[in-house]
């Protein structure tokens, strides 16, 4: 497996998340770039223990207080939401720093690699068997961390590989930056209307409440994950629903009729788990929010070989 990707997984029992103004770290090596920050491998001085930092930079108060109170309150959000869902399948914040640059997020463990890397690998290594047999479980395990998610009334709202960490063989949901919080609704709505999420898994419904936008990037990232599991490169499945579009020509909501065209012509698709996989994938991209299963009807359409022990 390829190394090298930026976030980072919780320790057991390490779920306390707090704003801290005393502790010192040094910066070891960057480890990259994440969905809002750069990344650092570091150590905390003086004890010498590592942890990753996400580096979030933001303008001294005195130059732009406005963006940087914007900032600060996506930061706040981020780790509230990290102490709520406690979760083995999501990545978790220990605590988070404010300096005059900027504001850093510490988390406890770094990644093998995320899962856009880690499919690029098995398409560049020519589809290893026991490489491509490990993403079974992880279909059963995203859903379940999804699930989760929302059954505690929060919205992930830029769902895409990038976002979703391997560590051991294991997949973690991670990035909550832009997440909605959907405390104290009663329905699968959210107030919020405001445009998030990365525009190539960006659902047909953008602006729109509810929670079937998490469904239908989760589901653009499962298609990715089947198109590697059947042996076919995602730069074929991106010339497939290519549209005449300069902005964004391989958003899937812009064409979901090729990409469902792609699915369905994959190879073996129509027969065991992979046919499973596909009619899970066809209903979490339906152009219709409302003809989308929830998170958990999509858990039950799955059987126990699609998800770790943890899930099952």
């Amino acid at each position: 497996m390829q190394k090298g990707y930026n976030s980072t997984l919780a320790h057991p029992g390490q779920r306390a998340v707090v704003p801290a103004t005393n502790f010192s770290f040094e910066i070891i090596r960057e480890l990259g770039q994440g969905g809002y920050g750069r990344v650092y491998e570091v150590k905390q001085l003086p004890n010498g223990d590592l942890f990753a930092r996400k580096f979030v930079r933001a303008p001294n108060a005195n130059q732009d207080n406005g963006h940087r109170q914007e900032t600060r309150q996506r930061v706040v959000n981020e780790v509230a939401t990290s102490k709520k869902l406690q979760h083995h399948h999501i990545a978790s914040i220990l605590l988070w720093t404010e300096d005059l640059e900027g504001f850093s997020l510490i988390m406890p463990t770094v990644a093998d690699c995320d899962l856009r890397v880690f499919l690029e690998s098995c398409i560049n290594d020519s589809f290893p068997k026991d490489r491509i047999s490990l993403m079974d479980p992880w279909f059963g395990c995203l859903t379940t961390a999804l699930r989760f998610a929302h059954a505690n009334r929060v919205k992930h709202d830029d769902l895409k590989p990038s976002n979703i960490l391997i560590k051991d063989n294991r997949v973690y949901l991670a990035d909550f930056g832009c997440a909605t919080n959907f405390e104290g609704s009663q329905i699968s709505s959210s107030p919020e209307q405001r445009i998030t999420g990365t525009p190539v898994y960006r659902p047909p419904d953008t602006g729109k409440p509810g929670r079937a936008g998490d469904v239908f990037a989760l589901g653009c990232v499962f298609s990715e994950m089947l198109t590697v599991r059947q042996g076919c490169t995602l730069a074929a499945y991106q010339a497939a629903r290519k549209v005449n579009d300069a902005d964004n020509p391989y958003a899937y909501r812009k064409n979901l009729t090729a990409v469902q065209n792609w699915l369905t012509e994959l190879p073996d698709t129509k027969k065991g788990t992979a046919n499973v996989l596909l009619g899970m994938v066809l209903i979490m991209l339906k152009e219709d929010p409302d003809d989308r299963e929830t998170a958990k009807e999509l858990k039950a359409r799955l059987n126990e070989t699609l998800f770790c022990g943890s899930c099952v």
